[in-house]
């Protein structure tokens, strides 16, 4: 799961600048929460599929029986969205901007966004591998069981995830009430060189030491993340944002779903 451009851009218009950090601890909370306990339950539902469980009428491997039972949950909860009303919007400079509009008035604030886009897209390269390379890595290098390696990274996840969003949206909002220009990045700038070392990880041939050194690396760069996207919300006006976190997702997306795994 991922925070939409559409939901930060929302909870930034409930806010005030000085506070959507802690504001948006919740939604980056919720995002970090669903994979950990995707893990969580997916370990746990292919190691009971994987024995005496089936589902009713159904035989298919595995991995598929586990895939089923999350695309059926998909499904429900995607009916609860469809009842969510979209606030007023605030903090809007024109009212009737076009594309063109906000990507000129994007280009104007191009040297923080390029530096932004290097820094967010240079996180998710090193942390959105390591995701996917965790659990074989523990099953290959340190002999544990589908089981066991997804449970270990989802508790990870679990961990972090409830961090994370406390400690980013502390230090953004701190930060931003700060005298030091671009304050709000600070703690973003912090964790990538915390995180930067943990990459070491996969060299590691002990558990609990793999396990301390990779949270260290996804508990970075999820804080990099999300202060990344407050800096956005709250020094963004409302158009241009979510053009801005759009872009951001989809190149993110791209780059670190779709290139860096393979490279």
């Amino acid at each position: 799961m991922r925070r939409s451009a559409t939901d930060v851009s929302v909870l930034a218009d409930q806010s005030a600048p000085t506070q959507r950090g802690r504001a948006m601890l919740f939604l980056g909370m919720g995002n970090m929460l669903g994979p950990a306990l995707a893990f969580v339950v997916g370990g746990a539902l292919f190691t009971a599929f994987s024995g005496t469980l089936d589902l009713p009428g159904v035989t298919l491997s595995a991995w598929c029986e586990t895939s089923l039972v999350f695309g059926i949950l998909s499904a429900f909860a995607i009916f609860g969205q469809l009842t969510i009303r979209e606030p007023a919007r605030h903090e809007v400079e024109s009212a009737n901007a076009g594309l063109g509009a906000m990507l000129k008035a994007l280009g104007k604030r191009w040297k923080l966004l390029l530096l932004l886009f290097v820094g967010q897209i240079s996180v998710i390269m090193a942390d959105a591998p390591a995701g996917f390379w965790a659990v074989p890595v523990m099953q290959r290098d340190l002999g544990l069981s589908v089981g066991a390696a997804s449970g270990l990274l989802g508790g990870m996840l679990l961990v972090a995830g409830v961090l994370s969003p406390v400690i980013s949206g502390r230090v953004a909002d701190k930060g931003h009430k700060s005298s030091v220009r671009g304050g709000i990045l600070i703690g973003a700038v912090v964790a990538s060189a915390i995180g930067v070392p943990a990459a070491i990880f996969p060299m590691i041939n002990s558990v609990p030491a793999f396990a301390a050194i990779l949270f260290l690396l996804l508990a970075a760069g999820f804080i990099t993340g999300l202060i990344t996207a407050t800096a956005i919300a709250a020094l963004a006006p409302n158009e241009e944002r979510g053009v801005c976190l759009g872009a951001f997702m989809i190149l993110g997306a791209l780059i670190g779903l779709g290139v860096s795994p393979c490279l």
